[in-house]
């Protein structure tokens, strides 16, 4: 692997990299990019493993230390909160967020600089919870801003944040 440079000719840095999803289409073919074109290390999130096991299986990959299967269901599971901690990225629809004191399950919120939408499906200890985002989650860094709506979601809420995120509005 060669080494990699950003736009101003200094080395890229490896990173950690939270991959929600993983085990699925577009998140089995980012964890092969990932391996196969960066020094960066993932910790692959999803409930099955079948598309990333030749990922994870040849020890003698160049990448064997460098990604780390766990088997999570993201809606039941606190483990998540620990890894997404340990993370430099996180990828995938889910985000923990520190500091929600008075937070509400349900209550829908605006996600880093970009304000995407999310809501909290989880309430965790010491003002922690955890935020399924309805947009490209990508982009967002550790320690970004949520801001919360103090409003609840409905069903019709619900339809039409789905509609209007995946017309592109």
């Amino acid at each position: 692997m060669a080494g990699r440079v950003h736009l101003d000719g200094k080395p890229i840095k490896p990173i950690s990299i939270c991959m929600i999803g993983a085990g699925g289409f577009i998140g089995s073919h980012l964890c092969e990019k990932l391996m196969s074109e960066t020094p960066h290390t993932v910790f692959a999130v999803d409930v099955y493993n079948d598309k990333i096991k030749h990922l994870l299986e040849p020890s003698s990959n160049p990448w064997a230390n460098r990604i780390q299967f766990r088997r999570i269901n993201i809606k039941h599971d606190s483990r998540l909160e620990g890894l997404i901690k340990m993370a430099d990225l996180v990828s995938g629809p889910v985000v923990v967020a520190d500091g929600m004191n008075g937070a509400s399950m349900y209550e829908l919120v605006r996600v880093g600089h970009d304000n995407l939408i999310g809501e909290i499906i989880r309430l965790g200890d010491s003002y922690s919870v955890t935020i399924q985002v309805y947009e490209e989650t990508a982009g967002l860094m550790v320690n970004d801003p949520v801001l919360r709506t103090r409003k609840l979601s409905s069903d019709q809420e619900f339809l039409e944040i789905y509609l209007m995120v995946f017309r592109g509005h």
